[in-house]
């Protein structure tokens, strides 16, 4: 999982992590403990890549230059991919800074929440602005 690859970068800890039907990503909080973080289905920036996808399929479907759309299509999703990432190594952050049970509080429901919000909302103007934008001349008035 490339949560692990941040968490120990970013946070200069070691890391690993487990696939398979329990999809973990786990760090070290000393020598002798391992905390592990579960990422569910909800976790993933997979629910949020749907409406995205959508959304291009039909302005392909409109006949909006394709080129354009799926370029918007793969800034947005590298960028949700980011903001999800970053969303992790903040709440390993915490965890480590104020123990499992305050950290997990504060890195994953408060500001893990906030993060994923303005990294979705940037995402949408993003997706807007390179899709949408009228191409050409405007008219003179």
């Amino acid at each position: 999982m490339l949560a692990s690859h941040v968490i120990a970068l970013g946070g200069r800890v070691s890391t690993g992590h487990y696939g398979g039907s329990l999809a973990m990503v786990w760090f070290t909080e000393n020598a002798h403990e391992r905390i592990g973080l579960v990422v569910t289905q909800e976790c993933t920036v997979a629910l949020l890549w749907i409406p995205f996808l959508v959304a291009t399929a039909l302005l392909v479907w409109q006949r909006v230059p394709v080129r354009r759309n799926l370029a918007g299509l793969a800034v947005v999703l590298v960028l949700l991919l980011c903001v999800n990432q970053f969303r992790f190594l903040v709440i390993a952050w915490f965890v480590l800074n104020m123990g499992y049970a305050g950290g997990y509080y504060w890195g994953h429901t408060l500001v893990g929440s906030i993060i994923t919000v303005v990294g979705l909302a940037v995402s949408v103007a993003i997706f807007a602005m390179l899709t949408l934008r009228r191409t050409g001349s405007s008219p003179s008035r």
